[in-house]
């Protein structure tokens, strides 16, 4: 028998080994030759909701990353660390770390309407499109 791991490799429950995905390779034949006959390759197990949660954590980061460095900075830290004195970039860098928290908000409302079953668990992708837009002074 054999399964799907959550990375999209096939694994043999056998041994635990990971298959090969090229065609060449002796074991994916025998995988290939195995649902030839009509078996299913097992889904693979859906990611707890600490896994889910940290994921969708990990996409808002890389999106706050993305936006930063759209105006140049290295990264949301670097941006926001302009906001705490004087200087040519501590208006965008405060009008950042405002927008940083409102996301953050946001997300944890999000978090809180899950918990309490008024909607369903996002995907990283989905919950990025529900933050809210950052507006760069001018």
């Amino acid at each position: 028998m054999y399964k799907y791991n959550k990375y999209g490799s096939t694994i043999r429950l056998s041994d635990g080994a990971t298959i090969s995905p090229f065609e060449g390779s002796p074991d994916r034949q025998e995988v290939l030759a195995w649902v030839a006959l009509g078996n299913t390759i097992a889904p693979a197990d859906l990611p707890t909701p600490e896994e889910l949660l940290k994921s969708i954590e990990s996409a808002i980061e890389k999106h706050m990353d993305a936006v930063a460095q759209s105006k140049r900075y290295d990264n949301r830290d670097s941006c926001r660390l302009y906001a705490g004195y004087p200087n040519a970039f501590q208006a965008e860098a405060i009008a950042f770390g405002k927008w940083v928290a409102d996301c953050w908000v946001a997300s944890n409302a999000a978090q809180a309407d899950v918990l309490v079953g008024l909607r369903t668990i996002p995907t990283p992708e989905e919950a990025v499109l529900e933050l809210p837009k950052m507006v760069w002074p001018i």
